[in-house]
């Protein structure tokens, strides 16, 4: 309803998942007309494969992600772990992608290494103390953030934030983590390996 009734605002995202036929399908600018669904552009993720974007391809996100992984989920939270990297949006990111990433949008060119990357991974600083009366929700989102990190995935107009699940559940389940205003200095960027690289995981 919201899309049929809102044309204007907003990267409009939609996501599909059909766990059955192991597909994801995410849009940017997803917009309602009559009885049919028309998008800027879009991806469809096979996931019985872990074989990435061609090099050059974008998604329904800038680094050619898909969202849907990676986005924090309510259930999870509840649960008191989160066991997944999470998605970063950034106001200004350089014109460059780091594996996995398979697309740029920057804003500033590649050789100001102050910005980061689409695909960088940054991960919050083991020595962020997290606080005792924080919400459930809150500390499953920090302690992944320690562990697995964030990869930056897309621009942002006005601040940086770590994407979640719309779910009317949440309430103000993170508005300690809002007051508490985490800042970009309280993480570190990680050295990505590429494709090639070892260490790796079984089945990465």
């Amino acid at each position: 309803q919201w899309q049929t009734n809102n044309t204007t605002g907003g990267d409009r995202h939609s996501i599909i998942v059909q766990p059955g036929a192991g597909f994801i399908f995410e849009t940017w600018k997803a917009l309602r007309k009559t009885t049919n669904w028309q998008a800027a552009n879009g991806a469809i993720f096979n996931l019985n494969s872990n074989a990435l974007r061609p090099d050059g391809y974008t998604s329904g996100d800038a680094a050619g992600f898909p969202m849907f992984p990676a986005l924090v989920r309510y259930d999870e939270c509840q649960r008191g772990v989160v066991e997944h990297a999470c998605r970063l949006v950034v106001v200004k990111s350089r014109s460059e992608h780091i594996y996995p990433a398979t697309h740029d949008a920057g804003s500033v060119a590649a050789t100001e290494t102050d910005y980061p990357a689409m695909g960088q991974r940054l991960r919050l600083k083991a020595s962020f103390v997290i606080p005792a009366n924080w919400t459930r929700e809150e500390k499953a989102l920090v302690t992944a953030l320690k562990k697995y990190g964030a990869m930056v995935s897309d621009n942002s107009s006005s601040f940086f934030s770590i994407s979640i699940t719309p779910d009317d559940r949440w309430g103000n389940a993170f508005a300690d983590i809002a007051n508490a205003q985490i800042a970009i200095t309280n993480f570190e960027v990680i050295q990505s390996n590429g494709p090639d690289a070892v260490p790796r995981s079984p089945g990465a």
